[in-house]
C-alpha cells in the first residue's frame, strides 16, 4: 500500500530470512565472493589518501574539497542505474530504494523484532488499510567493514542501503540501520532510516519495484520583499511534485548582517541593506530565490514638553523594549546586535575619519548615526538635551516586557503621561556585550576629549551623564528637532 512494492528477500537471497549478498554503495559485486579488503583503497569513485579527498563521482558543489577531478564536482545525490545492484541484476523498475521510501515503510508500518526459521530479524507488517495482512522480513544480516566477514555477522545487527548520498557528508550514504542488544534478547533498538554509513562498508541490499517519485522544482511565494528593519517575513516554499517524498529543504541568506532566516524560512530584518534568501531542496538541490530590500523605518517621535521630541525605540530597534544595535561613537554603521558577539570595537576603526574633535563640539551630521538613518531633522542627542530629560522627568528602573531599564516620564505641565523606556542594553567592551540587563549606555554627539565622548549611564542606582571611550559600543536614543 505504498508508493513502491517491497521485494520478498536481499540481493543474493532466494527466501526471506537469507541474508544475501554484501554491497559497497555504488558497487555491484557481492563482496563475499570476492578476495577484496574493504577500505578506502577500493572503494567504488575512491582514489584518494582518505574520506574527504579523491572522489571521482558523487560529490555535492559545497564540498569542493572532496573531488578529484577538473572542474566543479558533479552534484549527483542518487545513484545513477548503472550504479545499482538492483537495476544491474534485475533490470525494469527494479532499484534499490530511496532514503525516503525506506522512511516511508518505517511511518507507515509496525517493525516486530522476531525470529523466523531461526533467523532474527524485523517483521514489517503495513498499517495502511486494505494491506494490513501484507509484511516482510527484514533478516539482521549484520554489515561488513573488513575482510574478516565471519567476525562481523555475529551481530543481532543489520545496514541495508538506500539510493540516497548523504550530501552532508558526500563519504558517507544513507541506509537502514538496527541493532538489537545481545545481553537484553527482547529488547532492540530503533530502526533508523535516516542514519549514515561509510560508502566503502559493505551492506545488504533489500530491492523495491516502481518509478521514483524525485523532486522537480520549488518556487517561493515571493520572489521580492521589501521590508521595514526589525519587520519578519515567513516565506513559503512549495516543492513540486508535492507527492515526492523527500520534501525537505534548506534556508540561507547572502547576507547576515541585513537579514537572517530560520529552518521554517523565517526572515528576520537586522538593518538597512540587501540580501538574497535561498531554499534549497534536500532532493535534486533545486533552488529558488526571494531578493530582500531592507530600509530603515522612521521612529515615532514623542513630544515631553522639551526642546526636542525623543523616539521611542533606539536605533536597529521596532519596540521600546528592544536593544537596538551598538555603535562606536562616530560610527555610522553600527556594529552588532544584542544576539550576536558584538565584533571588536578596539581601536581607530571605531572613531569618526575626522578626529579633531574639540571639547564641547557635538558631532557633525555625516557622523551622527540617526541622523544618516533617518535624515531630515533626526540627529543624537547632545549631553546637555540628556540632562534637559534627566531634569524634566520622573525618572525610575522598571521592567517593560521582561526587560529592565530606565522609564522617564515628563513632569512639564500639558506633557504628563508622556513618557519613553530605554532598555538597560549593556555595552560592547573589547569582544564582548556587557552588563545587558542591569545597565545601559547611550551615545550624546557631545565630545569630552580626544579618546572620550559623553553618554548617558543609567543602571538600577542612578541615571547621569558621564563620558565613555569613544570605541566603546553603546546604544543611540535619537531625537527629532521641532
Amino acid at each position: 500500500g505504498l508508493s513502491v512494492k517491497w521485494a520478498t528477500c536481499n540481493v543474493g537471497a532466494s527466501s526471506p530470512e537469507e541474508f544475501g549478498g554484501y554491497y559497497q554503495w555504488a558497487g555491484t559485486r557481492d563482496v563475499t565472493s570476492t578476495n577484496i579488503k574493504l577500505d578506502w583503497d577500493n572503494c567504488p569513485y575512491h582514489t584518494g589518501a582518505n574520506s574527504k579527498t579523491g572522489w571521482t563521482k558523487y560529490t555535492p558543489l559545497n564540498f569542493s574539497s572532496y573531488w578529484s577531478g577538473n572542474g566543479n564536482p558533479d552534484n549527483r545525490s542518487m545513484l545513477e542505474p548503472s550504479d545499482d545492484v538492483v537495476q544491474v541484476k534485475l533490470g525494469g523498475k527494479w532499484r534499490i530504494p530511496t532514503k525516503y521510501e525506506w522512511k516511508e515503510l518505517y511511518d507507515n508500518c509496525t517493525w516486530t523484532w522476531t525470529t523466523q526459521n531461526e533467523v532474527k530479524g524485523y517483521k514489517v507488517t503495513s498499517k495502511k488499510s486494505g494491506y494490513t495482512n501484507k509484511s516482510i522480513f527484514l533478516p539482521a544480516a549484520g554489515s561488513i567493514d573488513s575482510d574478516d566477514l565471519a567476525s562481523l555477522l555475529g551481530f543481532e545487527s543489520s545496514g541495508y542501503w538506500s539510493s540516497s548520498l548523504d550530501t552532508e557528508r558526500p563519504d558517507r550514504a544513507y541506509h537502514l540501520f538496527f541493532e538489537s542488544i545481545p545481553t537484553f534478547p527482547t529488547r532492540s533498538y530503533k530502526p533508523d532510516a535516516a542514519s549514515a554509513c561509510y560508502r566503502y562498508i559493505d551492506c545488504s541490499v533489500r530491492p523495491v519495484y516502481g518509478d521514483p517519485i524525485n523532486v522537480t522544482g520549488v518556487s517561493l511565494d515571493k520572489t521580492r520583499i521589501n521590508l521595514n528593519v526589525g519587520a519578519t517575513y515567513t516565506l513559503k516554499a512549495t516543492v513540486t511534485p508535492s507527492n515526492a517524498p523527500d520534501q525537505t529543504v534548506s534556508w540561507s541568506s547572502s547576507n547576515t548582517n541585513v537579514a537572517t532566516v530560520n529552518q521554517s524560512g523565517k526572515v528576520i530584518v537586522l538593518e538597512a541593506g540587501y540580501a538574497t534568501i535561498t531554499v534549497r531542496t534536500s532532493d535534486g538541490d533545486y533552488a529558488a530565490t526571494c531578493s530582500i530590500t531592507v530600509t530603515e523605518s522612521t521612529p515615532e517621535a514623542v513630544d515631553l514638553g522639551l526642546s526636542v521630541k525623543w523616539a521611542t525605540c533606539n536605533i536597529g530597534a521596532s519596540k521600546s523594549e528592544e536593544y537596538g544595535k551598538y555603535y562606536a561613537w562616530g560610527d555610522v554603521t553600527g556594529l552588532a546586535q544584542k544576539s550576536s558577539v558584538v565584533p571588536m570595537f578596539s581601536g581607530k576603526g571605531g572613531f569618526p575619519r575626522n578626529p579633531n574633535y574639540k571639547l564641547n563640539n557635538d558631532l557633525s551630521s555625516e557622523y551622527d548615526a540617526a541622523h544618516v538613518k533617518f535624515g531630515g531633522k533626526w540627529r543624537m542627542p547632545t549631553k546637555s538635551e540628556f540632562e534637559e530629560l534627566i531634569n524634566n522627568c520622573k525618572v525610575v528602573w522598571t521592567t517593560v516586557n521582561g526587560v529592565n531599564g530606565r522609564l522617564f516620564t515628563s513632569e512639564k505641565p500639558g506633557y504628563e503621561g508622556k513618557s519613553i523606556f530605554l532598555p538597560a542594553a549593556g555595552i560592547g567592551v573589547g569582544s564582548l556585550l556587557s552588563s545587558d540587563g542591569s545597565d545601559g549606555y547611550y551615545w550624546s554627539s557631545t565630545v569630552y576629549d580626544d579618546n572620550r565622548a559623553y553618554s548617558l549611564d543609567i543602571d538600577s542606582d542612578d541615571v547621569d551623564t558621564h563620558f565613555s571611550s569613544r570605541f566603546f559600543g553603546c546604544s543611540i536614543r535619537p531625537v527629532l528637532e521641532y
